[in-house]
């Protein structure tokens, strides 16, 4: 499945590279554009004023350094991206791009993905959901889960932040039935500190799992009452009455 060329989105492709979301919001870009050059979407002219560039104005990653004059009736300018390589653009087509860069930024938006696979991320999706998820939790203030991940501090390490294919060679393919967890739900999302686990073993790892004293080991009560043969209601009442100690987190 194709999906967003913008950085930091996983929703699906639909038209220029783009999500619906933000194929929408460029439209709307360059209506705005349209306006400011003196015409609406549909080239009739109307009332505006054109607005040079002007040195040291910068455009998404990219910073304007030095007018270079007219080309086929088009005016270029020299920029410097943040990655810091130096490009030449036509000043119209980097003021009208959403995602303005030297082209850095396109081979980045996937983190690795397409250039090694060629474009497709099928081969990889359920790891690649995955990592995207985990990024959602700790940077985007819009996901439900950020309070519990990124709001307490929560972060995913600057190698695999920058890199899928770092992450992928890390964690390995996720086997059927699991999803990435955290060991220590206090430290980030590094290569020491994930797993892919089940369902049960992440419940069994939640900040508010009951753990108790068993062996010289710490362990979840669910865990010792299978390991003592007994239900999860019997060893509670253990506990309760202090045969099992309880290990307040």
């Amino acid at each position: 499945m194709k999906i967003c060329s913008i950085e930091g989105c996983a929703g699906p492709h639909s038209a220029k590279g783009m999500c619906p979301v933000h194929y929408s919001r460029m439209k709307r870009r360059d209506d705005r554009i349209a306006r400011d050059h003196g015409t609406d979407s549909n080239s009739r002219k109307i009332k505006g004023k054109y607005h040079p560039i002007e040195k040291g104005q910068r455009f998404g990653i990219l910073t304007a350094i030095q007018s270079l004059g007219k080309r086929n009736e088009r005016g270029f300018w020299l920029f410097r991206c943040d990655c810091g390589n130096e490009i030449e653009k036509a000043s119209k087509s980097v003021k009208e791009s959403i995602n303005p860069s030297c082209g850095c930024r396109p081979r980045s938006s996937t983190h690795g993905l397409r250039d090694k696979f060629q474009g497709s991320t099928r081969r990889n999706a359920a790891e690649y959901e995955s990592y995207k998820s985990a990024i959602r939790r700790c940077y985007s203030q819009k996901c439900a889960s950020y309070a519990r991940y990124g709001g307490r501090g929560i972060k995913m390490c600057e190698k695999w932040k920058e890199s899928f294919l770092s992450f992928l060679a890390d964690m390995g393919k996720r086997p059927p039935g699991t999803s990435l967890e955290r060991l220590d739900n206090n430290k980030n999302y590094e290569p020491e500190n994930c797993v892919w686990a089940t369902a049960k073993q992440q419940t069994r790892n939640r900040r508010d799992t009951v753990k108790i004293q068993f062996n010289e080991s710490i362990i979840p009560l669910a865990s010792a009452a299978e390991l003592l043969g007994v239900s999860y209601a019997v060893a509670y009442r253990w506990m309760v009455s202090g045969e099992l100690k309880r290990i307040d987190q």
